[in-house]
């Protein structure tokens, strides 16, 4: 029902509006409440409501010196010489260097410090003296002088950071003990090749070698070696592929380089330090990783230690502990992996329409003895993933972009595949858990499946019905998903640059926010906390690993973020309103600023709209008692500040639209906004 206000046409009236709700593309306006917006990008929903202006990424390659750590300092010179931007600046007394990144009269910022400079010391540049310090500190002008220094200093550190090394784009991202790995195609794209993260950069993973074995005696010891006359290497891993050891044993070893006599094993008996036995199928072959695959992993622990385990749709499927890169064969033919999940103790790989299963903690051992089973799906499987839903066993679902079965169970003794949904399934790549659901994009758009209540089933329901005419047109083009549980977000990438970013509580979306990256995503994997803040990392098809929610730009370019409210007409859609101001409640960690406008009237030509764009700024610098350095705070800072804003105008509804366009700016929620106005005359046609 329409609520109606009536009140004297002199008497100023306050509206207070929610902003929360998100993107909505279909509700006719007047059936929406005035804190939806009908025009986003870049700004996600706030778990608390309110739209915050989304984080940035950076590019990321394990260095210490990541560019949203980046800090800066000030002097001010004088007698100065020859001084410019990116020159490297040294204290003649001090030895302390740094390097320029802004000059702003006398004020000279840099960044890149090491040791500390000493007031009244001559500065040199190339030996040569260039200026005096009389000031340790300064400021140059604007209340944004910190957030833009912060900035180019940034700049500075984000030079550093490479690309992963090869050719095309990253074909895989994924994270295990606090180390993050990418997959490429080497140079010549020849094949693909694996780099981890370290403090100096990507480094190559190098391949080893598989040695192939039967009647094997006695089991053989990782970190031992295998022996064959003169020869030998290091055993690097074991994988047992089917019987057991005494004497019908057979499998892999996955070895370093051998070393002594030919170089080479042969076929024939082998033994092991300190120990095993078996019988060697011949000579040892290189592992190589197919090219132009794209990578997907899960982690699994069958053995007390936390591995990778993945496929990359072009080779066969592994496990990964970081430095020991082991194939693993199943037995289908072509051995080619399309999908991978750990579950119940099995490690499950779907081949074509096909979902099959190792046997229990045995992921290199495909075998039925082992208990290896196989299901088919009516179409090709684009996902397998874990439930959480049943009370009584394990559950996951297996998923095609049409049909949905969950399978039950725990074992080949009561695994059970059961068709759940035969119209609806999901996007490969789109398929997460988030707060107890599993969340996948489909062809009717984002899509929950959560537990039901009853009988430990599960029940669909749609997420997205009113952003339609956007996840219709990306309905093929999603690429990954990612969630982050601080932010209780569902977050699906396309390979149009854009993204969707679903905000949920209790199980409930509260609202769904459009973004548009300036590096397109090719894939994504979870992250970790950094700073109390959780981060994700995603493949670029420009070659570079990126982290995201992090740092105040795209890597550097601007972040262009704007949300325009769908119409408001203050209870009454036939009374004509004289606005006269706009109060936005703010909440930020450090400057802001954004530009306000508004439409009126449906924004009709026939009617004068909203003045140009305002700039809004405010100085949000918060400060908490025992959590600062003392005179390194701001006294009064704040985190939390109204924007007041004149608004001039006569109309029966209004449209609030904010603006963003800055790489300098931490992001910043606007919960609300107060509505001043006059009510006037009743509208007449």
């Amino acid at each position: 029902m329409t609520r109606q206000i009536a009140m004297p046409a002199s008497s100023t009236a306050y509206e207070y509006i929610v902003l929360e709700g998100g993107y909505d593309l279909l509700t006719p306006p007047l059936k929406l409440k005035p804190g939806y917006v009908r025009d986003a990008i870049n700004f996600e929903h706030s778990i608390n409501g309110g739209y915050s202006r989304c984080g940035g990424y950076e590019r990321y390659d394990g260095r210490p010196g990541r560019p949203s750590l980046a800090s800066y300092g000030t002097i001010r010179l004088a007698s100065v010489g020859a001084i410019a931007v990116g020159a490297t600046i040294t204290g003649a007394v001090s030895g302390a260097t740094g390097k320029v990144i802004d000059i702003e009269g006398d004020v000279y910022a840099y960044t890149q410090l090491t040791g500390g400079f000493l007031n009244g010391e001559n500065v040199t540049v190339a030996a040569v003296v260039q200026g005096i310090i009389v000031e340790i500190g300064g400021a140059g002008a604007g209340a944004d002088y910190d957030a833009r220094m912060t900035a180019l200093a940034a700049n500075v550190y984000r030079a550093l950071i490479a690309a992963v090394p090869g050719s095309g784009p990253v074909r895989g991202v994924a994270r295990l003990n606090g180390v993050t790995y990418a997959w490429r195609n080497n140079v010549g794209g020849t094949a693909m090749a694996i780099y981890k993260s370290t403090n100096t950069g990507w480094a190559l993973v190098p391949m080893l070698f598989e040695l192939s074995f039967s009647s094997g005696t006695a089991a053989f010891v990782v970190g031992g070696t295998v022996v064959q006359g003169a020869v030998s290497a290091v055993i690097k891993q074991v994988c047992l592929q089917s019987g057991s050891w005494g004497t019908t044993a057979a499998g892999r070893l996955i070895i370093a380089t051998p070393t002594g006599g030919t170089g080479h094993f042969a076929a024939g008996a082998a033994t092991g330090t300190p120990a095993g036995g078996a019988t060697l199928a011949g000579v040892e072959t290189a592992i190589t990783i197919p090219p132009g695959g794209r990578v997907q992993t899960d982690i699994g622990n069958f053995s007390g230690t936390p591995k990778l385990y993945g496929c990359d749709n072009v080779g066969r499927g592994f496990e990964f502990d970081g430095d020991t890169y082991a194939p693993i064969v199943t037995g289908n033919v072509p051995d080619v992996p399309n999908n991978v999940t750990v579950h119940r103790d099995h490690l499950f790989f779907s081949f074509g329409t096909n979902a099959q299963n190792s046997g229990i903690t045995t992921p290199f051992n495909w075998t039925a003895l082992a208990g290896s089973l196989a299901w088919r799906m009516p179409g090709i499987i684009t996902s397998m993933l874990r439930q959480s839903g049943d009370q009584s066993a394990g559950a996951m679902a297996v998923l095609t972009e049409n049909a949905t079965s969950v399978l039950y169970g725990k074992s080949a003794a009561d695994f059970q595949l059961v068709p759940f949904e035969e119209s609806a399934g999901a996007k490969k790549y789109t398929a997460q858990r988030l707060g107890g659901q599993s969340i996948v994009f489909s062809d009717m758009g984002a899509m929950s499946v959560s537990a039901a209540q009853q009988f430990g089933n599960f029940e669909p329901s749609s997420m997205t019905l009113r952003l339609r005419p956007f996840t219709q047109t990306r309905s093929d083009t999603a690429v990954a998903s990612v969630v982050n549980r601080e932010k209780s977000q569902y977050r699906v990438y396309y390979s149009d640059g854009y993204a969707l970013y679903i905000t949920m509580v209790n199980g409930r979306v509260i609202g769904s926010m459009p973004q548009q990256f300036k590096h397109i995503v090719n894939c994504a994997c979870p992250g970790e906390k950094v700073g109390n803040v959780e981060t994700a990392y995603f493949g670029s098809i420009d070659g570079f690993v990126y982290q995201t929610d992090c740092g105040t730009s795209f890597d550097g370019e601007s972040i262009e973020a704007h949300f325009t409210t769908t119409y408001a007409f203050q209870g009454n859609s036939r009374i004509f309103k004289r606005w006269t101001g706009a109060s936005f409640e703010v909440q930020g960690g450090g400057f802001a600023r954004f530009n306000f406008t508004y439409d009126m009237g449906y924004g009709g030509i026939d009617r004068p709209q909203g003045d140009s764009p305002v700039p809004v700024d405010l100085p949000l610098a918060p400060s908490y008692w025992d959590t600062f350095t003392w005179d390194e705070f701001i006294w009064d800072g704040r985190s939390l500040a109204p924007a007041e804003c004149e608004m001039r105008g006569t109309e029966v509804n209004v449209a609030l639209r904010v603006d963003v366009d800055s790489d300098a700016y931490q992001p910043f929620t606007i919960n609300s906004v107060i509505l001043q106005y006059l009510a006037r005359k009743a509208h007449k046609k």
